[in-house]
C-alpha cells in the first residue's frame, strides 16, 4: 500500500505497518535492534572512557572499551543492513501496485 493522497499521508505512515510481510518484519526488527545496539554501544564507550580515569588495571578498561566498540559497530552494521530490506520491501510494494 502506497499512500498517494497528500491529506492522508501522515495517517498512512503512522498507521500502516505490514507485519504480514516477511521483508518488512526483517527490516523493522533488524533496524530496531541496530538502533538500540548503537545507542548502547555509545553509552558503553563513554562509560569505558570514564572507567579508564579511575586508574584500574590496564586490561580492565581495554576489555571494556573493546567490548563497547564491538557493540557499537555491530549496531551500526545491523542498522545499515536493514536499509537494504526496506528498499526491497518498497520495490515489492511498488511492483504489486503497478500490476493493478
Amino acid at each position: 500500500m502506497i499512500c498517494t493522497d497528500e491529506l492522508y499521508l501522515v495517517k498512512c505512515v503512522v498507521l500502516y505497518m505490514d507485519f504480514s510481510n516477511k521483508i518488512y518484519r526483517r527490516w523493522f526488527t533488524q533496524g530496531t535492534i541496530g538502533i538500540l545496539m548503537t545507542g548502547a554501544g555509545i553509552s558503553m564507550v563513554i562509560k569505558a572512557g570514564f572507567y579508564k580515569h579511575t586508574h584500574p588495571d590496564n586490561w580492565k578498561w581495554i576489555a571494556a572499551g573493546t567490548v563497547s566498540l564491538i557493540v557499537l559497530m555491530s549496531g551500526l552494521v545491523l542498522f545499515v543492513d536493514s536499509i537494504r530490506y526496506r528498499i526491497r520491501y518498497e520495490d515489492e510494494v511498488r511492483d504489486k501496485n503497478d500490476k493493478r
